[in-house]
């Protein structure tokens, strides 16, 4: 029977076939043809295969940070009066009460 000829190989075949074909040396379609393989098939099988093969993990770029509790910031804005006064947490609700203590002054 001609290598054209040749019924389609069985999947649970081509693990073996790939590892000879990996000691041979040969280049795939050489292996194929001295084989009587389908060359296509054995394509779909080293692809199918090597995926299947776990490689380790690449070792990311990226170092690992850890974060440090932060002191709490006080809330909203701090106002420093002259003589050292100091007005803390002015924000969106109370700037009209801040106003009215600025205009006092």
């Amino acid at each position: 029977m001609k290598p054209s000829e040749s019924p389609d190989t069985p999947a649970q075949d081509w693990p073996k076939l790939m590892t000879a074909w990996k000691r041979s040396g040969l280049s795939g379609a050489e292996f194929c043809k001295r084989r009587g393989l389908t060359y296509h098939q054995f394509v779909y099988w080293k692809r199918k295969l090597c995926k299947s093969v776990s490689r380790p993990p690449k070792q990311s770029p990226f170092i690992k940070v850890k974060s440090l509790p932060t002191a709490a910031a006080p809330e909203g804005l701090t106002v420093t009066l002259p003589g050292g006064i100091l007005i803390e947490g002015v924000n969106e609700t109370n700037v009209s009460l801040l106003r009215g203590i600025l205009e006092q002054l």
